[in-house]
């Protein structure tokens, strides 16, 4: 099983600072907007999905939110050992804010993806401001906005390939920025822009601002397979060292292709030094 980090006994869920100092609600030298407020609380909004309560009165979501465009999804805790916690399939404008979506443990129980767009098709989206932790993968989207957002403490069954963020590639823009993604597996990352097969162009992705850590590779920049990438930009992030000197087991970044039209790596440092870490 791939090495992880400790801890101590502090909830996945709870602010908790480990034994090298970092405090994981930091996100990109300040702290995220994330504010998970008690489900009893929970305020619905015109069009927004509302889902069924629990036997104690509390909200609950279901594993799969199909073909539901133009709602929100705000202020729920899902959480599932199931395939999905909320999937989106051929929707459109669909925002999930101020959640917290989670495995039931970091094992058996583990999600296998958090976040997802089942059928990689779905337009407009905004994920914002969730807690996200107990999963093979965090996020699997192509296109739209994620911002800060708290991922972390992923969970592990034999053979999984654990990501923080996949995206699988394509041309759609997407923008992942302000985020605290940490991947205490010594594999796979914690944002990966590659397709998962060749032939496939990569353009149009913005890793920006965020605050990153851990896997092989911390970043994955799109030219796995020898695709071809384009506008791959990649700015003002911190990367972390709490799981590896190198930020990821073997470096911080792979597949990134520097001759790239339009791709840019600049600004991205050290978290421990603030030195500046040069274009790969």
């Amino acid at each position: 099983m791939p090495g992880r980090s400790g801890h101590g006994s502090s909830s996945p869920s709870e602010p908790h600072t480990g034994a090298t100092g970092y405090s994981h609600w930091l996100c990109s030298g300040k702290v995220p907007r994330l504010t998970i407020r008690p489900a009893s609380r929970r305020k619905l909004r015109p069009n927004e999905l509302k889902f069924p309560a629990r036997p104690n009165g509390t909200p609950r979501a279901p594993d799969h939110v199909a073909h539901a465009s133009h709602v929100t999804v705000n202020n729920v805790h899902v959480v599932t050992s199931a395939s999905f916690g909320i999937s989106l399939t051929h929707t459109t404008g669909v925002t999930i804010e101020n959640s917290t979506i989670s495995g039931q443990n970091s094992t058996t129980g583990r999600v296998d993806s958090a976040i997802d767009d089942v059928y990689g098709n779905s337009t407009g989206m905004v994920i914002k401001d969730n807690n996200i932790f107990y999963f093979r993968t965090a996020m699997h989207v192509s296109v739209g906005l994620v911002d800060g957002n708290y991922i972390h403490d992923p969970g592990y069954v034999a053979g999984d390939h654990t990501n923080g963020f996949y995206v699988n590639g394509g041309t759609a823009p997407l923008t992942i920025e302000d985020n605290t993604i940490f991947n205490s597996l010594g594999q796979t990352d914690a944002i990966n822009l590659d397709a998962g097969s060749s032939g496939v162009p990569v353009a149009n992705k913005t890793i920006k601002n965020n605050f990153l850590a851990g896997g092989s590779y911390t970043i994955y920049g799109g030219a796995a397979l020898s695709n071809p990438t384009s506008k791959i930009v990649i700015e003002g992030n911190r990367i972390g060292q709490l799981y590896y000197p190198k930020s990821g087991r073997y470096a911080p970044v792979a597949y990134y292709d520097p001759a790239g039209t339009g791709n840019t790596w600049s600004g991205n440092t050290w978290d421990t030094t603030g030195q500046a870490i040069p274009k790969p």
